[in-house]
């Protein structure tokens, strides 16, 4: 029988400092920790550290950014799901000047029991997560509720397509109020 573990904490500062720990089981235990001392030093060992998968959404079958969701959509997102045959009132809420994916039940529209129906098709927003915007630290990170993060390859180019996704959406934000 095999059995595989991955844990991963970090501990609250002492002393302006963190210390991250990894515990992996698979047939041996492996412990590590690293004292960091900023911010900056925990995202970019995280990033560097942490295990690789192809897909780690599908390979844990794993929906927690579905539920409850606020993915914020652009025009793009909402024309390429448009060409699917869906009407932009099923799956867009239009939240002031922003358009949301919308939620049924506390789940995305487009969640079902084997997952996202439009996976292949899904918007910009839910391909790039879990990396996502901290507008209070002004900076790229990953996203702490997501349960797989660590398994996340992020790029460069990923952070640069964040930006022109974030520029996008500040751009079809105006544009929207500017019509009010």
């Amino acid at each position: 029988m095999k059995f595989l573990l991955h844990l991963s904490y970090i501990c609250p500062p002492i002393d302006n400092t963190a210390q991250i720990f990894h515990l992996s089981f698979n047939g041996r235990n492996i412990r590590h920790s690293v004292n960091l001392t900023s911010l900056e030093e925990i995202m970019t060992y995280s990033l560097k550290s942490r295990p690789r998968a192809k897909n780690p959404c599908r390979v844990h079958r794993c929906i927690e950014c579905c539920i409850q969701t606020e993915m914020l959509l652009i025009n793009y997102d909402v024309d390429r799901i448009k060409k699917l045959g869906f009407e932009k009132n099923f799956f867009v809420i239009e939240d002031g000047c922003l358009l949301r994916l919308k939620n049924e039940s506390g789940r995305c529209v487009f969640l079902k029991d084997y997952g996202c129906s439009i996976y292949e098709y899904r918007p910009e927003g839910c391909r790039l997560y879990p990396l996502v915007y901290n507008p209070y630290k002004n900076h790229f990170e990953m996203d702490h509720l997501c349960p797989f993060n660590f398994e996340f390859k992020i790029s460069e180019e990923d952070g640069e397509y964040l930006k022109r996704f974030i520029k996008t959406l500040e751009v079809e934000e105006m544009y929207r109020r500017k019509k009010l």
